[in-house]
């Protein structure tokens, strides 16, 4: 389902069901669940997951990835993969943040069986698709090859910075994304969001969704937890714009 006209999505990305919690009081109005943010994000624990969906109020996104440092997997990592999805989509998880590449484009069979193992499901592209569009201005060719799997597998967002290391930066890229992908698939700007940036990122591509992990440095915590200042602030930016 497309976010309303005249609404503005915060998605929080958190690595703990406790950061999950605290993002959703203070305004997220979904999350996106995931384990060790600092590599880029990898599958969380079922138990996580489980405790997650019993205990949150907000829509929840869980990030399926066998491992950090890229998007492409050996057969048996495939097959984990897969299998993962089926257990957490019989589990009750609605939304999956998934991505998968061969070479310079999608590895379209291998997201074709993941929407076979959990149908009826929301698929988000991840930011697998940030390596595809590279930094460097997209053109309609590449944008086409890029966008229109996705739609014809039925995927209902992607999340993007644009191909740039922030959504600032890549922000004609996202702003060029809106445009192509006329509501037929949402976009999620993602990478980088601040209180100081957020409405200048929607301003410039029009997006009507954000993404942030919006990060506080913790020396007595481990991990990567959210700052709730951060996310209120962000919250009360976008209710200014309605």
């Amino acid at each position: 389902m497309h976010p309303e006209k005249d609404s503005f999505i915060l998605e929080v990305c958190v690595e703990s069901l406790t950061n999950a919690l605290l993002a959703s009081h203070s305004g997220a109005d979904r999350i996106e669940l995931c384990h060790q943010l600092a590599c880029g994000g990898v599958t969380p624990s079922f138990r996580d997951v489980r405790n997650a969906l019993e205990k949150l109020a907000c829509p929840l996104v869980v990030l399926v990835r066998p491992h950090g440092g890229g998007f492409e997997y050996d057969d048996r990592e495939k097959k984990e993969l897969l299998h993962t999805l089926e257990q957490l989509s019989d589990a009750g998880v609605a939304g999956f943040a998934v991505g998968a590449i061969a070479g310079i484009a999608w590895d379209h069979s291998l997201l074709q069986e993941m929407t076979r193992v959990a149908p009826g499901k929301q698929f988000v592209a991840h930011r697998a698709i940030d390596q595809l569009i590279g930094c460097e201005p997209l053109g309609m060719d590449r944008m086409e090859q890029i966008v229109e799997p996705l739609i014809e597998l039925g995927f209902t967002r992607i999340l993007t910075s644009g191909g740039y290391a922030t959504a600032w930066q890549g922000a004609s890229n996202i702003a060029k994304l809106v445009e192509y992908s006329h509501d037929r698939i949402e976009i999620l700007a993602g990478g980088g969001i601040l209180p100081e940036n957020a409405l200048q990122i929607i301003r410039t591509t029009e997006v009507r969704q954000i993404h942030g992990s919006f990060k506080r440095l913790d020396a007595e915590q481990p991990g990567i937890n959210v700052d709730i200042d951060q996310v209120r602030q962000v919250r009360s930016l976008l209710d200014g714009l309605k």
